[in-house]
């Protein structure tokens, strides 16, 4: 690999894997090898194991009770997003490196940089099934936010660190942008080297989210759209994976729970998990 090529490798990992919160955002490399490093404040086994303890309670004292498995992916999203900028406030000081992690917003710190806010968005949206993608790129200085795709199969950009504003306790605008109202944002590329690499998109939609023109949103697992996911949602399940029944239509999408395009044992499993 080029030198360009292992920053690329590297970043990209660590911009993929929020849960990484030690992960420093330098990285030591020759000719042979690539050297990870931690943050100097997380080099103790001890001191990441108690970090991620105190992350693990807030996101289930704090995050988890504003979200319902049965909630839209617009809901979920929304209820991240908002419990996010009330909960931390942003960190002017970059030389902090718990404010570049999840660890700055989800600890007693309460604080972050960009990179932070994007990530914390980043790890509940995947813990949620809202498909997202965490951006790097300009916008008015180095920055960080997210892409997220809707129940309508668009996708469309978040920016919870420029909605964190003192002004009101909830700010929407930069929440589920199209294209048309994200002008001020400039997203790296493939062709950016180093850095400045991130891979390519997915086509963004060019007008905003309206969770209003969406009549019925289908929620994964509610298979007879009852409004719950229980017993009588697994059996219909069960029988579609033993042939007895066949589910089409929504109740298909539905049923189809790890969205992998087929409803089998794995989409069985985890309904029997919840």
């Amino acid at each position: 690999l080029s030198p360009e090529e292992k920053l690329e490798v590297y970043f990209t990992f660590r911009h993929d894997n929020p849960q990484f919160f030690w992960l420093s955002n330098t990285v030591v490399y020759s000719s042979r090898k690539v050297i990870v490093l931690t943050y100097d404040d997380y080099k103790k086994g001890t001191v990441r194991k108690a970090a991620l303890n105190e992350i693990i309670d807030t996101i289930d004292t704090i995050y988890r009770p504003q979200i319902l498995l049965s909630d839209s992916l617009y809901k979920k999203t929304l209820a991240i997003h908002d419990t996010l900028i009330k909960e931390i406030d942003y960190s002017y000081d970059t030389s902090i490196a718990i404010s570049h992690s999840i660890a700055g917003a989800l600890t007693s710190q309460k604080s972050a940089v960009c990179e932070g806010y994007a990530k914390v968005m980043q790890l509940l949206m995947n813990s949620c099934g809202v498909e997202n993608i965490y951006i790097t790129g300009y916008a008015n200085g180095g920055h960080a936010w997210n892409l997220v795709r809707m129940s309508d199969g668009q996708y469309y950009w978040l920016d919870a660190t420029w909605d964190d504003q003192t002004s009101m306790i909830y700010q929407h605008f930069y929440f589920l942008v199209g294209d048309e109202n994200f002008t001020n944002h400039i997203a790296d590329t493939p062709e950016g080297a180093g850095t400045s690499f991130l891979y390519e998109l997915p086509e963004v939609s060019d007008k905003d989210y309206d969770p209003n023109a969406i009549t019925e949103e289908i929620h994964l697992g509610d298979i007879n759209k009852d409004g719950d996911i229980n017993l009588f949602d697994l059996v219909m399940c069960l029988n579609h994976v033993a042939k007895k029944t066949i589910l089409n239509g929504d109740a298909e999408i539905a049923a189809d729970v790890n969205e992998d395009g087929v409803v089998d044992l794995f989409d069985l499993m985890q309904l029997l998990n919840r």
